[in-house]
This record gives C-alpha cells, sequence and structure tokens, in this order.
C-alpha cells in the first residue's frame, strides 16, 4: 500500500499490483499442506462445538494433537520409526475430515426440516384460528375481508418456507400472529365500531385520528385569537389524507409537526411575567423559574400555577411565592400520561401560560420487524400522489377546472387503491393521472407557445412569442418537478420574429415536469413526463 501510495504513474501502479499477486500466488504454492488440514479442522471443531456433537469434537481434538506433533516433528530430525507412526496418523485424520463434514452438514439439514416444520405449524395454528373466528364472526363488517387477507398472506409465508428463505417466512408468520391478535381483540372490545371493519392498518388509522381529535379538541378548549386556525385546519387535513391512504411514516411526522405548532400556538405570553419550565429526568420532575415584574421590591407575593390536561380538566394546582425582587423557583411531579399539558401561571390580576409535552414512551420489543415491500411501495406511491395533487394545485389552472371529472375519477380511484394497499391499480392509475396532466394542463396562449419533452437524455425546447418589436430578446424557462419546486431555469434567445428552437443534454429523473414561460404578462407551460 505505501509502495501504491507513492507511484506517479498508472502503469507503477500496475506492476505493484502484478507483482503483489504474483508474491502470494508464490505463498500459496509454498503453503504447508499440514498447515492447511490444521486450518480446516479448526473450522470443523467450532461447527462440532455448535451442534454439541461431543464425539466429532473427540475426533477433531485427537487430529489436531496429531497435527500440531507433525509440525514439531517437520522442525527437527525424527526417526523412521516415528514418521512412519504419524504419516499413518494424518492419513486417517486426513480421510476423517470429509466423513465429519458429512456428519455435521447433516445437522443443518435437520435443523432446517426442524425450523420449517415449526413454521408450518404455528401457519397451520394460525390458520385454524382464522376458521374458528369465521364460524363466528363472519357477518361483522369487514371480517372476512380481514381473514381473506390472512388466508393470502399465510400462503405466501408458505411459498417462502419452500423456498428456503426461512428468515422472511418466520417473520411474515410472527407478523400474521400479531396482526391477529391485534384485530381479534379489537372485533371483541368493539365489533360494529368501524363500517369497514378492522385491519392492523385500520387499527393504525383509528389510533392516528383520535390523536387528531384530541388535539383539535385541545385547540378549542384553549384557544387564543392569534391561534391561526386556516393553518391548523391545512396540517390536519394534510395528515387525515396521508392517514387514509396508508401512509404512516409521514403521517407521523406531520402530527408531531401539528403538536409542536399547537404548543408554540397556544402559549399566552404576558408582559409582566416571564417564566421557563424544563424537565429533570433525574427527579422526574418539571422545574420552573422566571420573574415577575414588581413595582416596589419591599415583599413577597403569591403566584398561582394550575395544570390542565388535553380535555380542559385540571390536573393540579400548586401555590408559592416570589422573592422581593420577584424572581421565583419551584418544581413539582411531572405528569405521567403523554398529552399536551397547559401550565397557567397567575400573578395579581396577569397570567401567562406555557404548554408541557409529555411524549410518549416507545415501546419496547425484542426485535422489531422491518417493514414489508407492500408497505415501502404504497408509502412511496401515496407521496408520488401526493405531489401530483399539490402539482395540479400549483399548475392546473384553468385546465383542471374544465376536466374537473376525468381528473377526480382517476384521483378517487387512486386514493381507494393505496387504502386497500392494492399496488398494481395505484401504479397504473398514477400513470393515467401523469397523462391526464400532460394532455389536458399545458397552459396555451394565441399569442404565444412552448413545446417540451425529453428524448435520449435530451431536453426539446421549441415556440414562439407574439412580438411588436422586430429584434431577439432573452427568455427564460423555468422547469419545475411534481413536488412543485423550481429545479432548473433555462436561458433562450428568439429570433426577430419571436421563435424559439433549443437542445440541451438534461438528466432528470423519473416523474412529471413543467417547463413554464414568461414574457411580460404573457404565462405558457408544457408538460412532458420521464418513465
Amino acid at each position: 500500500m505505501d509502495n501504491v501510495k507513492d507511484a506517479q504513474t498508472l502503469e507503477e501502479i500496475l506492476k505493484i499490483v502484478s507483482d503483489y499477486e504474483a508474491s502470494i500466488n508464490e505463498l500459496r504454492e509454498k503453503r504447508s499442506p499440514l498447515s492447511t488440514l490444521k486450518f480446516e479442522y479448526e473450522k470443523l471443531r467450532a461447527r462440532a462445538e455448535l451442534q454439541s456433537d461431543y464425539e466429532s469434537l473427540n475426533t477433531i481434538k485427537n487430529a489436531l494433537k496429531v497435527i500440531e506433533t507433525a509440525i514439531e516433528i517437520e522442525k527437527g530430525n525424527p526417526t523412521i520409526n516415528k514418521i512412519d507412526k504419524i504419516e499413518v496418523l494424518l492419513n486417517y485424520y486426513n480421510t476423517q475430515l470429509s466423513v465429519i463434514v458429512t456428519k455435521l452438514d447433516s445437522y443443518t439439514k435437520d435443523s432446517y426440516k426442524i425450523r420449517a416444520s415449526e413454521i408450518l405449524q404455528r401457519a397451520k395454528s394460525i390458520e385454524n384460528l382464522i376458521l374458528l373466528g369465521e364460524r363466528h364472526n363472519k357477518f361483522l363488517p369487514g371480517y372476512t375481508d380481514f381473514t381473506d387477507s390472512m388466508k393470502i398472506r399465510l400462503d405466501k409465508a408458505r411459498d417462502l418456507v419452500v423456498k428456503k428463505d426461512l428468515d422472511a417466512a418466520d417473520n411474515q408468520v410472527r407478523a400474521l400472529f400479531d396482526e391477529w391478535r391485534q384485530v381479534s381483540e379489537k372485533y371483541d372490545e368493539d365489533p360494529f365500531g368501524s363500517e369497514s371493519g378492522y385491519s392492523l392498518d385500520e387499527l393504525k388509522r383509528i389510533e392516528y385520528r383520535n390523536k387528531l381529535d384530541d388535539l383539535s379538541n385541545f385547540v378549542t378548549t384553549f384557544y387564543n385569537a392569534d391561534f391561526d386556525s386556516e393553518r391548523f385546519i391545512d396540517m390536519t387535513d394534510d395528515a387525515y389524507q396521508k392517514i387514509d391512504l396508508g401512509n404512516f411514516d409521514d403521517a407521523d411526522k406531520k402530527l408531531n409537526e401539528i403538536r409542536n405548532y399547537v404548543a408554540d400556538q397556544i402559549e399566552l405570553n404576558h408582559k409582566k411575567i416571564l417564566f421557563d419550565i424544563s424537565y429533570n429526568p433525574i427527579t422526574q420532575t418539571w422545574v420552573m423559574n422566571g420573574a415577575v415584574d414588581k413595582e416596589l421590591f419591599d415583599r413577597r407575593e403569591n403566584l398561582y400555577l394550575t395544570v390542565y390536561d388535553m380535555q380542559g380538566i385540571q390536573h393540579s394546582t400548586l401555590e408559592f411565592s416570589d422573592t422581593k425582587d420577584g424572581d421565583f423557583f419551584t418544581q413539582w411531579f411531572a405528569p405521567t400520561e403523554p398529552g399536551l399539558y397547559v401550565v397557567k401561571l397567575q400573578w395579581r390580576n396577569a397570567v401567562a401560560s406555557q404548554i408541557v409535552d409529555v411524549a410518549e414512551k416507545p415501546t419496547l420489543t425484542a426485535k422489531t420487524p422491518p417493514p414489508s415491500r407492500d408497505y415501502t411501495q404504497n408509502v412511496d406511491l401515496a407521496r408520488q400522489y401526493e405531489d401530483l395533487q399539490n402539482f395540479i394545485n400549483v399548475f392546473g389552472s384553468s385546465g383542471y377546472n374544465s376536466n374537473k371529472a376525468k381528473f377526480d375519477s382517476v384521483m378517487t380511484d387512486i386514493e381507494n387503491a393505496l387504502h386497500d394497499k392494492d399496488i398494481s391499480s395505484a401504479k397504473s392509475k398514477i400513470k393515467e393521472l401523469q397523462s391526464l396532466i400532460e394532455r389536458y394542463l399545458p397552459t396555451r396562449s394565441k399569442v404565444g407557445i412552448l413545446d417540451a419533452y425529453v428524448d435520449d437524455g435530451k431536453l426539446y425546447l421549441s415556440g414562439a412569442i407574439y412580438k411588436t418589436v422586430a429584434f431577439p430578446e432573452d427568455l427564460y424557462v423555468d422547469i419545475f418537478d411534481q413536488s412543485g419546486e423550481r429545479i432548473d431555469e433555462i436561458p433562450l434567445k428568439d429570433n426577430a420574429s419571436g421563435h424559439f428552437n433549443q437542445v440541451l443534454s438534461k438528466s432528470y429523473g423519473p416523474g412529471v415536469y413543467v417547463a413554464q414561460l414568461e414574457y411580460h404578462e404573457l404565462t405558457v407551460s408544457d408538460f412532458f413526463r420521464i418513465d
């Protein structure tokens, strides 16, 4: 490596590499057969210990002793008689090597059969539970849809066993059993609580919707005049859509964003009171310190603290005093239930408040299985659909309004497919929506036109604008991706009659794009798609 670092040319590096490979090959040719045999037996010793095969382990230990003796003899001047004895033993243990390998391999095959059988037995147990559940609950809303889905995924788990992918099959069966337990408990608890029935996704939707409802009730209870209701509604609508589409990753992020926004907006400030609250994890208490604006520093005064939960119910109260200088410090035991809490502090007639956010404790599990491929695909498609929705809102203008029925029917189909995790239908309908965007959304004008398309890694831009002056001008075309972000600005120059034509090498990723040209009061656009 030092020689390679010091090399100045490619030829020098290649020569060093060539010399290195030649020396390694020479070492391989000179390698002692005894060392090779010792290495193989040491590998087998580890396997035998793992399999608890004490008979093979005893043979391996004896073989290693003979090999060590042979290595020592090789270094000295042994007698002919001693060499003969060692050679006989080496030949024996050389032949035993393959015997032990075969024996240990058989254990691996047996363990595979045992594990595969155990997975299939658990799958059959779940299937029996499904059949028993259908006998009693098949008239409950959505129950047969849930069990049909379980059966399909059980068959996929069995296929994985046949394909010898036992880890994936094991994870699938464990996940199915956990899903069966959760959904069955919900059916027992509230059989008619959901018109569409229950599934693991529906349980998550219910959980997230309840959290959003709690936040809405919290805002209603502690609303103040400075609270931006429109932004809050937009954020919650966005969260509800992510939940309906099954995009729980982004729904969780949006929920945290809403919590932070609400916490910032609900707080009340008062010019006479300054205070701050922090959490002390060691003592598990909330610590508050601050000051009040006193005119006279002659005596201590009382302050009153009240904590309210998200429903507006009084959680706890506290009375304490400041110093003569108006400073104060106090602490109290923290609320334990997750949620937002309003801490109101009153001094004389002045009232200020802050929000305490008690986060949910993470659930500790032995091993959290990775998200399924279907879930990951569904999230990616949901994000793509949300980008296209935003794209239509920003660039749709009259093109969308004139063809609203065409767009809305396709968008409804996409939402239903994503809700049901129908990956194939969602993909085809998203492509159909992209085609509608290309066809109906471009902005046309009688006094200007723009044509844009990509072919073989090249962006072709052409068009013309009506001009009142007959000389070339600088024009600019902006390129936006389907999330609505401007990703490129392309300068052009037309001719005296207003025509332009340009070909550029561009490497945009898959998706729908809009090319937009603005010239004085004129705006024209064209859409193109890259698959």
